[in-house]
């Protein structure tokens, strides 16, 4: 009995910790993305940023796109 009760307690910490971790790495992403378009818009000066888009023929499309401030 005390053998099951233990194993349930480690599954449900197993389980926290997977979740835990799925969280702190999801923050993570979102800061770095937030870093880098930070950056991205101070370079050159300007306010530039990258487009992505998929053609009708399933190829990506790169763009960078001039934003005027004024």
């Amino acid at each position: 009995m005390k053998k099951k009760i233990m194993t349930r307690s480690v599954n449900k910490l197993i389980q926290f910790s997977y979740l835990y971790h799925l969280l702190l790495l999801l923050y993570y992403i979102i800061v770095q993305e937030r870093i880098y378009n930070q950056n991205l818009n101070k370079v050159g000066g300007d306010d530039r940023f990258i487009s992505m888009k998929r053609s009708e023929n399933g190829n990506h499309i790169m763009q960078i796109i001039q934003v005027d401030k004024n």
